[in-house]
């Protein structure tokens, strides 16, 4: 995994190159690039499966170390690679001087405000977009531009360093909620998220902020898990104000919060903690500027931005390559629509079980970004990956699937599109058939034997646990 992940360090370093760029330019759109790029990439998988394999058959308990220390080995040597296919970070830095050096709320004022900026011209095309991320990352991400001063390259480090410490973080609070559960396979969940090449790429590569959202979603699981999902709400209302995805979850768990308390006598006073914790959260996320609306027309800028997804590519085919507005709303509603049932019958479970939470979770996110996702960017597969570590059986299997699709679609975004396919619809529906193709089998095979074995009397038992397993 090491000699790979060097491969990247040396091929695209971050030394020496703050500047925008990226896989392609740097390697001169030669095909050589792409065969090297999917050769090492393809290196890193097989490998990551074989660990996977082989930590299945050795006692989970020893095997923490070799897992802990080679993952954080990994982590921070791709922290050192340029980020190749994502100039998030840099947006990051430029909007959070918005708010730092302008005193300006970036989700309510563009970049471009402030064109004289130096930082400004490292936003590009999102220059003239208002921040689609919570108050809370304002907050969070002020003291990285704050201590950077007038420098990008600083910038660029403090947000590096950020990605490396959440990845670490993350993996940490998994371990924790294994250990509980299934304590043999604590450690097997760690390096399935750990030494996930999607998520290197990512997060400590790329430096997305996406596992900062995702700790306090782990954070409210282990919560839940010993006892005290008084405070879950409020941990997924912090997770919400960083990223807006938790907000989907948040009904999860006061389904599973509310039918736990019926098994029990009602604790007022913790019921009055749990309320007093998301009205803390609320005060702090929102400071300075207290504009709740901001939220809203956050979401809605999200929202406007249309890219790699089921949803995209079935508009521009029904349009006939041209974006019809009227066709675009009815398929909008329609996957809204089919994804709230999906969500009222994942409710029903989590009330009926509220063990199922983790894979109520897993569930929600996957048909999110099949159903209610008009851009998919990449990086998103991270947090399948994260809540998969937590579950047995296919679940695992369609999280790394969908992670090795969405980091192979970048030779066919970055070269293919250079060298032989210019048309931007044609790379679309292959983009979605490479990212979506695998993931939505391999849940079309899961609950196909669930059915299957649910039928048949002697499938009960052993052989139904085994082979569709949903929860540790």
């Amino acid at each position: 995994m090491v000699l790979p992940s060097l491969y990247f360090v040396l091929r695209y370093p971050l030394i020496g190159n703050i500047k925008l760029t990226d896989m392609g330019w740097m390697s001169g759109h030669s095909q050589q690039g792409l065969w090297e790029f999917l050769l090492v990439i393809t290196c890193m998988f097989l490998v990551y499966s074989y660990a996977i394999i082989t930590c299945t058959h050795v006692d989970n308990y020893s095997a923490r170390y070799p897992v802990f220390i080679c993952g954080v080995a990994l982590v921070i040597i791709f922290a050192f690679m340029y980020p190749t296919t994502a100039i998030d970070v840099f947006v990051y830095a430029a909007r959070s001087r918005v708010f730092t050096h302008y005193g300006a709320d970036p989700m309510t004022t563009p970049a471009n405000k402030f064109f004289f900026d130096h930082f400004v011209r490292f936003a590009q095309q999102y220059g003239d977009n208002i921040s689609v991320y919570g108050p809370l990352w304002n907050l969070l991400a002020a003291p990285i531009t704050v201590l950077s001063g007038e420098s990008m390259g600083k910038a660029i480090v403090g947000f590096k360093l950020l990605a490396v410490l959440s990845t670490i973080a993350s993996a940490i609070l998994i371990y924790l909620v294994l250990r509980e559960i299934s304590p043999q396979g604590a450690s097997l969940g760690v390096l399935l998220f750990l030494w996930n090449p999607l998520v290197l790429w990512e997060i400590p590569g790329n430096g997305h902020n996406d596992l900062v959202f995702l700790i306090f979603v782990l954070l409210a699981i282990l919560a839940w898990q010993r006892g005290f999902g008084f405070v879950s709400p409020a941990l997924l209302l912090a997770g919400a104000m960083v990223k807006y995805v938790p907000f989907i979850m948040l009904p999860i768990f006061l389904v599973a919060i509310g039918s736990q308390s019926l098994s029990k006598s009602l604790d007022l006073r913790k019921i009055l903690f749990g309320v007093v914790s998301c009205c803390v959260v609320l005060l702090i996320s929102f400071w300075p500027f207290y504009n709740p609306w901001a939220i809203y027309e956050s979401i809605r800028e999200q929202d406007r931005i249309m890219l790699v997804s089921p949803a995209s590519a079935l508009i521009n085919f029904l349009s006939g390559g041209k974006v019809d507005q009227d066709i675009a709303s009815w398929v909008k509603l329609t996957g809204r629509g089919i994804f709230l049932i999906v969500l009222l019958i994942l409710l029903w479970v989590v009330w009926k079980s509220p063990k199922f939470l983790p894979f109520a979770v897993f569930e929600c996110l996957f048909m999110y970004l099949i159903l209610a996702a008009w851009s998919v960017q990449n990086w998103y597969g991270v947090w399948l990956v994260a809540i998969a570590a937590l579950i047995n059986g296919w679940h695992r299997a369609r999280a790394i699937s969908m992670s090795i699709g969405m980091l192979y679609v970048y030779g066919l975004f970055i070269w293919v599109r250079y060298l032989w396919i210019q048309d931007g619809i044609e790379l679309l529906y292959w983009g979605v058939l490479m990212i979506f193709l695998l993931p939505v089998a391999f849940t079309l095979v899961q609950y196909g034997l669930r059915i299957f074995l649910d039928k048949r009397p002697s499938a009960k038992g052993e052989a139904a646990t085994s082979l569709v397993s949903i929860s540790s």
